[in-house]
């Protein structure tokens, strides 16, 4: 009995032994291991190398720690190969990052110091890509770091490698938020988490898991989900402070966020910090995200000549606090900003801004005037204030800017103007203003986004534009066609969809597909004017 625990003792330890030992691999084998991970470090030695063998010997230590980092530690003797890589003298260690190869410049007998060498954070960062962890990585993850974006995802399937791609493009920006993303492959942690459909999104604050609900693929969103649960409600956190970058990055990536800017010891600006910190949660339940910032080169660039100074951006575009009330009063501040929000206003910009928008932005309305002048085109403003909503749900930006000599420089010699620039290339507005109908229906053909509108939906949306002007409408409901301004009366039957076809095509042709697709008869009955 004794002989038999010996035994499976002895065959223990040898285990161990065989697992602690590194593995020695060959060149072709070096080549997919770094193609396939995204860390590999390699101990180079040759067969003639005096201290070699004591060096691979210290480096088994190594070994057992770079697991922990999801780090391939691999051994490799083919010295050709080795001085391909620039590599002169053994033994010595390498380390390749997402391909990249890294030589470690001091001893290699020196164990702490190729440890710290392999796995300080500078090592361990990937520009542009999440990283990959195992389940014993993620957990220490969790405990090492208060905020941690975890991507659970299948290996291979198409919608875990898309949302893998959109979600890289930000994973440098929440970094620099000071949240770590990774990544990682596994079913039954997943299913640990509620997360039974496949990619799916977890973010864990203090290791607490808020699971993230919305589309996986629109990484903007992802980003303002981020942002906004970094912190809880009971947490007495202040305001966060951004510099150029941050504040540039929140303004690209969320829709809503509004900036204080303000100069430190100056007790206007303590007080402003105060009230605005205190509607943060309300800010909060409408989806805007709030931030400060002390910066001189962003105070500069947004023309803020009065301290402390809030700015509403609404998709990248500001709306400024008014320079002749003073910033205080918590209740103030926020029906302010509710106010911004809810206004369909058409922001007024300066020349720097203007600039910072068409260099940024693929798609863009401006309309050109001149204050001095405003009052003779009022109307016209007014009108497309009016459509400013509308070209929100298109997510297209509509501002405006009071100069005579920018429009010139855009080879617009009158103002009132309008253009649309759609990579920094202009294209003027050749409808008339004052119709908002066509101009919004430019705006969209110049965007590419300007959809026909079924024949019925045509003639419905004519006659409601048209509310003020009595027509001889015996029934309702009647069917219309205008005709140049000319109505049509229908007098037959409004459920018989061929019927209400054939005289249609009276007035217009038809594409026969586009009246296959619209012979219903619901779509039809219903539709015209109330008398």
């Amino acid at each position: 009995m004794g002989w038999n625990c010996l035994l499976v003792l002895l065959v223990g330890l040898i285990m161990v032994r065989m697992e602690s030992v590194i593995e020695e691999i060959n060149d072709r084998q070096l080549e997919k291991l770094i193609e396939e991970n995204d860390f590999v470090a390699v101990a180079w030695f040759t067969k003639t190398c005096k201290t070699c063998d004591a060096a691979i010997a210290s480096l088994e230590e190594v070994d057992d720690i770079t697991d922990k980092y999801n780090i391939e530690f691999v051994k490799l003797n083919n010295k050709k190969y080795a001085r391909g890589l620039g590599i002169r003298h053994f033994p010595a260690i390498s380390f390749f990052k997402a391909g990249s190869m890294i030589i470690y410049a001091g001893d290699v007998m020196e164990t702490e110091a190729v440890i710290e060498f392999l796995t300080n954070e500078d090592a361990l960062e990937l520009p542009d890509k999440i990283e990959e962890v195992d389940n014993e990585n993620l957990f220490r993850v969790l405990e090492e770091e208060e905020h941690v974006a975890v991507l659970f995802y299948e290996e291979k399937k198409r919608d875990s490698m898309k949302a893998l791609q959109h979600l890289e493009m930000i994973d440098d920006e929440a970094d620099l938020f000071g949240i770590r993303f990774v990544r990682i492959i596994d079913l039954l942690l997943a299913e640990d988490y509620s997360l039974w459909h496949l990619p799916a999104l977890a973010f864990f604050r203090h290791s607490t898991p808020i699971l993230y609900m919305g589309d996986i693929n629109n990484q903007e969103e992802v980003f303002e989900f981020l942002f906004q649960n970094k912190y809880t409600a009971d947490e007495d956190v202040d305001l966060e402070e951004v510099d150029e970058e941050k504040l540039d990055i929140l303004i690209n990536h969320i829709d809503f966020v509004v900036v204080l800017f303000y100069k430190e010891h100056d007790e206007a600006c303590k007080l402003a910090q105060i009230d605005v910190d205190s509607i943060d949660d309300n800010l909060k339940e409408r989806g805007i995200s709030i931030v400060k910032t002390k910066n001189e080169d962003q105070i500069e660039m947004y023309e803020v000549e009065v301290l402390p100074k809030l700015v509403y951006f609404e998709s990248e575009i500001p709306t400024f606090w008014p320079d002749d009330i003073p910033l205080k009063g918590n209740e103030t501040i926020l029906a302010w900003i509710e106010k911004c929000q809810d206004s369909d206003v058409i922001e007024d910009i300066t020349e720097e801004m203007l600039e910072k928008l068409i260099a940024n932005t693929d798609q863009i309305a401006v309309f050109f005037y001149d204050k001095k002048e405003r009052e003779a085109y009022e109307e016209q403003l007014e009108g497309l204030e009016n459509i400013d909503d509308e070209l929100d749900s298109y997510e297209l930006p509509f501002v405006k800017i009071s100069s005579k000599s920018i429009a010139i420089d855009f080879g617009f010699e009158e103002v009132p103007s309008l253009a649309f620039f759609q990579k920094g290339v202009p294209a003027k507005c050749d409808v008339d203003l004052m119709d908002e109908g066509q101009v919004l229906k430019w705006i969209l053909l110049e965007a590419d986004m300007w959809v026909e509108p079924p024949v019925v939906e045509q003639i419905f949306l004519i006659e409601s534009t048209r509310q003020e002007v009595e027509w001889p409408v015996e029934k309702a409901p009647t069917l219309v066609m205008f005709e140049s301004e000319e109505p049509h009366f229908y007098q037959g039957d409004l459920t018989n969809s061929e019927d209400i076809l054939n005289w249609l095509k009276e007035f217009i042709e038809l594409d026969p597909a586009h009246v296959e697709e619209e012979a219903s008869g619901d779509d039809i009955e219903g539709e015209g004017v109330e008398g």
